[in-house]
């Protein structure tokens, strides 16, 4: 981490995944990982227990990005449980034969509708249009590998 602040800066915010599945182990991972450093996102995987996670951790004040969204419905119940961004998995969704991108886009149009605070994250891109047709649907922030950031 010393290493990552001295390249990013320590106030840029940083997302790190737990790797527990059940809930006392996500709590437990996720409070070591929250006092890492002073902007640290912990990710939670949005299951039953992951769900409970983050109701639990945002009532200690942890930063919270919910991950392994596969629909908007699993994002907006995420939202509700307090996550301070949801992270869907574009080019995942895409693999197991959803559209990626309109379950992306539907998430931020829910989000909006509700004047939720919760931002959307958006990952796991293939191509540069995947990112401009999210960016047209006013999606909150994406993160992108070197290749096709480079090629934007």
């Amino acid at each position: 981490i010393k290493e990552i602040d001295e390249i990013i800066g320590k106030d840029t915010p940083i997302h790190a995944q737990v790797v527990s599945t059940k809930f006392e182990d996500m709590i437990e991972e996720a409070l070591f990982i929250s006092g890492i450093r002073k902007n640290m996102y912990v990710k939670i995987p949005v299951t039953k227990d992951g769900l409970r996670a983050i109701k639990e951790l945002k009532k200690q004040g942890i930063k919270i990005t919910a991950t392994a969204i596969f629909t908007a419905h699993q994002g907006f119940l995420a939202a509700k449980a307090g996550a301070d961004y949801v992270a869907p998995y574009v080019n995942r969704l895409d693999n197991i034969s959803a559209d990626g991108i309109s379950v992306v886009s539907d998430l931020v149009k829910i989000l909006n509708t509700y004047n939720m605070k919760t931002k959307v994250l958006a990952a796991s891109f293939k191509n540069c249009q995947q990112v401009l047709e999210l960016m047209k649907s006013g999606v909150h922030s994406v993160t992108v590998p070197a290749d096709i950031c480079s090629a934007m």
